[in-house]
């Protein structure tokens, strides 16, 4: 029992939350009572000087917590009611067979087009941790954290590309510390969707 106890407050992941910053292009308006389908592209997840055995064993687990990460987005963004999300299995069935991977941002409008809709949600996670056997071992298979204390920084940011241009429309960003990619982005979602563009009801 003492054992279990001192294994359970091993792994619990602590993590600080720091003020995020906004950006919202100007020239971007959105008018709340207009009917808009948005797809949620699946997150980008970097982790810092890691020196990985299994390359491929590890990419995989990467593509594998970006579908979850996805899903939870998906589930947690609050939106107006005239905003559509598209369902993610379509959404990374049509990425797939254009062969659009989640880091393909340098050309939103083609990708706004293939999967028909209006804009489009990016997502980056950048974690650093200098142990990615113990971390992800911990954090991604049993979901309880990182077997040790010491947390590193993280930065998240979440940007929206709209149909008719590669440019930003709007942006958030955050330094977060750490180390269960899942846990931070609980932690950031709440924050995103307070300053988030697509919140706003219309009220004509």
């Amino acid at each position: 029992m003492k054992i279990e106890f001192i294994l359970l407050c091993i792994v619990t992941t602590c993590i600080s939350v720091g003020c995020g910053k906004v950006y919202h292009n100007t020239t971007w308006k959105i008018d709340p009572c207009d009917e808009r389908k948005i797809a949620i592209i699946p997150p980008k997840l970097y982790i810092e000087n890691r020196k990985v055995k299994d390359m491929e064993a590890y990419k995989k687990l990467l593509k594998e917590k970006s579908f979850e990460m996805q899903a939870i987005i998906f589930d947690s963004f609050r939106r107006g009611e005239n905003i559509i999300i598209k369902d993610i299995e379509s959404t990374n069935e049509i990425l797939e067979a254009n062969r659009l991977k989640n880091n393909s941002s340098n050309n939103p409008i083609e990708i706004c087009s293939i999967l028909a809709v209006d804009e489009i949600i990016f997502s980056d996670f950048f974690l650093t941790d200098p142990d990615p056997e113990i971390a992800l071992s911990a954090a991604f298979a049993t979901g309880l954290g990182l077997l040790r204390a010491p947390k590193r920084k993280s930065k998240v940011s979440f940007q929206i590309y709209e149909k008719t241009s590669n440019r930003v429309m709007w942006n958030y960003e955050q330094r977060v510390f750490g180390d269960d990619p899942i846990s931070i982005l609980d932690s950031v979602l709440e924050f995103v969707n307070m300053k988030s563009p697509y919140q706003k009801e219309c009220r004509s």
